[in-house]
């Protein structure tokens, strides 16, 4: 009875140890990827250079590229996004700068800034330089 057991315990272990096969929807993914690096961050239309210290926030596959930067006190961003901000409702607790950057191919990025009022100003620098390093990923 006892080498029944050991050879079941055995068995279900082994089984157990079988791989599960790859989901579909992982094969199915659509869009382009992102690649991050120390310092920068490029996509199929734009790359850009991100603060050190900053949190990554990729956009959806589905949309246009877009990404998040995040700032150490997790409340200040920093957004890229293809195309023009037709509509947005920010945050009535802190203060945001949008401005648009085209490209040399024509394509227009849009860039917010949005941090409390109180840190905004000092953000500043950073939000240009963001601005500064943005081209496109073909260059």
């Amino acid at each position: 009875m006892n080498k029944f057991r050991v050879y079941l315990l055995t068995l279900l272990l082994l089984a157990g140890c079988i791989p599960a096969g790859v989901p579909e929807n992982l094969d199915d993914t659509p869009g382009p990827s992102v690649v991050v690096t120390d310092r920068e961050v490029t996509g199929e239309v734009f790359t850009a250079r991100y603060p050190a210290g900053w949190r990554i926030i990729t956009g959806e596959a589905s949309v246009p590229q877009s990404v998040i930067f995040v700032a150490p006190d997790e409340v200040s961003t920093i957004q890229l996004r293809v195309g023009h901000l037709e509509e947005a409702a920010f945050p009535a607790d802190r203060q945001t700068d949008v401005r648009a950057v085209t490209l040399a191919d024509g394509t227009t990025i849009t860039a917010i800034l949005t941090a409390p009022p109180e840190t905004f100003d000092s953000l500043l620098p950073t939000f240009e330089a963001v601005i500064e390093s943005v081209r496109a990923s073909s260059e």
